[in-house]
């Protein structure tokens, strides 16, 4: 019985370690992919709506982002921080920018994208579904899931 249960370990060590291999080696790509996108719509953002704080524009957002956006800027204020264009943008999820690539975003972000892609990506469908799909990836790595 004893072998048994040091296999065991030995086995459930090295699947962890497996794992753990695994999820270091898809963390850079997610991270890039992660930071191009966020830095990508920001940049349209600021392009379209000619302001670079895009988040203070009315009318662009929905009450879902606009509520993230004033969480972020009141918890900027409590820390003593400015609402600066580098403090928001960071502190923004990658929720928040896989969001704008949604169906409720076609018209008022995706369809003005399209022209901004130096190589039109597709359907809005299929790269929101991939965006996703890294998204919920991104997030079981980070919260050590199965």
């Amino acid at each position: 019985m004893e072998k048994n249960d040091e296999q065991a370990k030995s086995s459930k060590y090295e699947f962890l370690l497996l794992v753990a291999e695994i999820s270091s080696a898809l963390w850079v790509h997610i991270q890039i992919f992660e930071t191009t996108l966020r830095n990508f719509l920001s940049e349209f953002l600021t392009n379209t709506s000619g302001q670079v704080d895009w988040w203070n524009t009315t009318n662009y957002f929905y009450a879902k982002e606009n509520s993230i956006i004033d969480e972020i800027k009141t918890r900027l204020k409590h820390s003593n921080l400015d609402t600066n264009s580098k403090n928001v943008i960071s502190n923004l999820g990658f929720s928040f920018w896989v969001e704008l690539l949604s169906k409720r975003y076609h018209q008022k972000i995706w369809m003005k994208l399209v022209k901004f892609f130096p190589a039109h990506p597709g359907r809005r469908e299929d790269f929101y579904n991939k965006a996703r799909e890294i998204r919920n990836l991104r997030n079981v790595i980070a919260h050590h899931g199965p």
